[in-house]
């Protein structure tokens, strides 16, 4: 197939015209199953009319989800088992895959720049996850019993009882266990794949997005997208030209367009980069509640019946995985080697279409957002990557637009939130330190000073805990 015919593939699907982003999926009493919004129904994407895509921060699949595999038995989900390890860098021991029991605040933050993910990476050995954060270790100029007691951190994975959103979520919806990070880069490369399936060359976190992104034609088209985030002007989408967005619309105006069934075709919803997205060292509850209440928002709403929502992490964060990760085809830039993808990731695919209780094992990486964008609104695929990418579609079920063979969507319940680990994340530098400058450079605003988004976070958790997924306690 030629080039030119990858990129109209999925423009080609015959059917009318997109519908306005206000079309409520409820269906009208007595219908028996959703009628399409486009196309001819015979896909599934025929039926969906509003994506919600939340991306969090650094954890790899197996840190995340080898628990599955090590203490509940599971043999469907491809993972570490309790016997891969990692050596020492003098090769005097071994460490092993292991639980990291109370360990929700990881600190330091382990290595995971382009340098550093090589090494972890090693020409597919995926053996160097120790070594680097040993060398991370040593600069921290820990006592020794504290550095033993880290040493093992890189080689842990979490429980469900210490992951209850994104665990019963699996449960009960898609986990895709071969979902890889675009490079093997840190956050903003590997972001930018998740918008364009390009990073236009950049390896590290540095450069705005100019490259096209399916927001470009959708709003050609008369459709919407909007970004929602925590942080007004300290998200990502000030590095998305196509996006062309400075203030993002708040958290409380996601939850009460949710609320109002006024979602837009597309929400970006952008985690609190200095409290919640999951980047060490925040605890992981702080960022399980946030997932809960993005998910309870749109389970409540009146738009839930024609929406998928995708919640991934940008890359693995300098944390294990076992799996080495392939190269893909239909990258511009493979002869300097960016058709390497990085390490596994967290994927989960959500919604009344998608297959329950299942396992998604087609490779997929950050450039199927995209893709699936484009398919589902009918686009001119960004680029041959994106053409080529692993489909993310593969993971819905056409039975299910039948009210009767949809099972009832989980409601998740109130999660941890220690007040003290508000405080211990707030007081940390910020998560994003390039995203925080070239905020400070494009509009000359700066993060308000501790105790406002200290007040801030009170107030949003608050909101959360009224909103019955998180539980604040201590002080």
């Amino acid at each position: 197939m030629k080039r030119r015919d990858f990129l109209k593939s999925a423009a080609a699907v015959a059917g009318a015209a997109v519908l306005g982003p206000n079309v409520i999926g409820c269906g009208d009493a007595g219908e028996t199953s959703l009628a399409p919004v486009r196309g001819d129904g015979s896909s599934p994407l025929h039926y969906i009319e509003n994506v919600v895509i939340l991306q969090m921060e650094n954890r790899s699949f197996d840190h995340y989800f080898a628990s599955l595999i090590i203490d509940e038995g599971r043999t469907d989900i491809i993972g570490a088992d309790s016997t891969f390890y990692n050596e020492t860098s003098d090769g005097s021991a071994r460490i092993y895959a292991q639980w990291i029991d109370e360990h929700y605040e990881i600190d330091p933050d382990p290595p995971h720049n382009f340098g550093s993910n090589n090494r972890q990476w090693n020409l597919g050995m995926n053996d160097g996850f120790v070594r680097e954060w040993e060398a991370t270790l040593a600069g921290a100029e820990l006592q020794p019993k504290e550095y033993d007691s880290k040493l093992g951190l890189v080689m842990g994975y979490y429980k469900r009882e210490q992951l209850p959103a994104l665990y019963t979520l699996a449960d009960h919806f898609t986990l895709a266990d071969q979902w890889y990070c675009s490079m093997l880069g840190p956050t903003w490369p590997n972001r930018k794949y998740s918008h364009a399936a390009t990073s236009e060359g950049t390896r590290n976190n540095r450069g705005e997005l100019y490259a096209r992104t399916p927001y470009r034609e959708m709003k050609e088209k008369g459709l919407t997208v909007k970004t929602y985030a925590s942080l007004p002007f300290f998200h990502f989408g000030i590095i998305v030209q196509d996006l062309n967005v400075g203030l993002a619309d708040t958290m409380d105006d996601f939850f009460r367009d949710a609320a109002q069934g006024t979602l837009p075709n597309v929400s970006i919803v952008e985690p609190d980069y200095s409290l919640n997205d999951d980047h060490p060292p925040q605890d992981i509850r702080l960022g399980q509640s946030f997932i809960a209440s993005v998910y309870e928002a749109l389970r409540q709403s009146p738009q839930w019946e024609r929406s998928l929502m995708l919640v991934f992490y940008d890359e693995h964060g300098g944390f294990f995985d076992s799996q080495p990760p392939p190269t893909v085809e239909g990258e511009e830039l493979a002869a300097d080697g960016f058709d390497q993808l990085g390490f596994r990731v967290p994927g989960l695919l959500i919604g009344p279409l998608v297959k329950r209780g299942h396992v998604f094992s087609e490779v997929v990486d950050h450039s199927s957002v995209p893709a699936l964008l484009s398919r589902i609104f009918e686009l001119e695929q960004v680029n041959e990557r994106a053409a080529l990418a692993g489909d993310l579609s593969l993971a819905l079920d056409i039975e299910l637009i039948e009210h009767s063979k949809r099972p009832e969507a989980p409601a998740l319940t109130a999660i941890d939130v220690r007040h003290s680990s508000i405080r211990h994340a707030l007081n940390q530098p910020f998560g994003q330190p390039e995203l925080l400058a070239h905020a400070r450079r494009k509009y000359g605003v700066d993060l308000p000073p501790y105790a406002e988004r200290l007040r801030a976070a009170e107030a949003f958790y608050g909101t959360l805990e009224n909103r019955r997924v998180a539980r604040i306690i201590g002080n």
